[in-house]
């Protein structure tokens, strides 16, 4: 995923929090956050290539796996620009190459 992605991230959790107050099952709160986030998003993408791994019974570690292969990538704490003189992550986003 790309830097701007974390918007679509926003919405698809507020929109499953806002379902899970009147939902019966799980799969309700999930399907109101994969509709609120835009059909051929690439976060969109991701999420419902999550999806199919669960619906493959793929173990966490299986499913982690074929999205980093597919999607780019692994975040790792190498990739993830830590600040020496603080720590913690610096304000530059990670960008797609």
């Amino acid at each position: 995923m790309c830097y701007g992605d974390g918007v679509y991230g926003g919405v698809y959790v507020a929109a499953m929090h806002a379902r899970s107050f009147t939902a019966d099952t799980l799969e309700e709160i999930l399907e109101a956050g994969r509709r609120a986030v835009p059909e051929g998003s690439l976060f969109r993408e991701t999420i419902e290539d999550v999806h199919a791994c669960y619906d493959k019974g793929l173990t966490w570690q299986e499913a982690w796996q074929y999205i980093e292969d597919k999607w780019g990538i692994p975040i790792t704490v190498s990739t993830a620009r830590i600040s020496p003189s603080t720590s913690t992550p610096s304000s530059t986003p990670l960008m797609c190459s």
